[in-house]
């Protein structure tokens, strides 16, 4: 379990696996909330910009709240819960780091070859 900047209690879909025979935990992503709320065609109930960290980077991307309940199929349990949704789009590209403008702005990386100098400003 985790705490939103706003205090608020999220709980991320894990669940416990073996990878080459060692239990851990595996988060389950697969974006089928995101197609649901498409197919439903819900509206969402608040739009939030919020800073996302990554392994090698952070960025900024919009996110959908949706208020939805979830329930068990024979109808005996209920939870009122928020989906999120993310332009996934936006977390799989990184801010270009401009290889070539820091190696010529530090000295102790004079030397160093990149073979990336790819000049948009994101990158896949």
């Amino acid at each position: 379990m985790m705490s939103t900047c706003d205090g608020d209690k999220v709980i991320h879909p894990i669940v416990v696996i073996k990878v080459d025979g060692v239990e851990c935990r595996a988060l389950v992503d697969s974006g089928a909330s995101s197609k649901l709320l498409d197919s439903l065609g819900k509206k969402p109930t608040e739009v939030k910009y919020k800073k996302v960290e990554m392994l090698m980077a952070s960025t900024t991307t919009r996110m959908e709240i949706h208020n939805s309940t979830i329930s068990s199929r024979s109808g005996d349990y209920e939870l009122e819960v928020d989906l999120i949704k993310v332009n996934k789009g936006t977390l799989l590209e990184v801010e270009n780091p401009q290889y070539k403008e820091l190696i010529e702005s530090y000295s102790h990386l004079k030397g160093v070859k990149m073979d990336d100098y790819d000049t948009k400003p994101y990158l896949p």
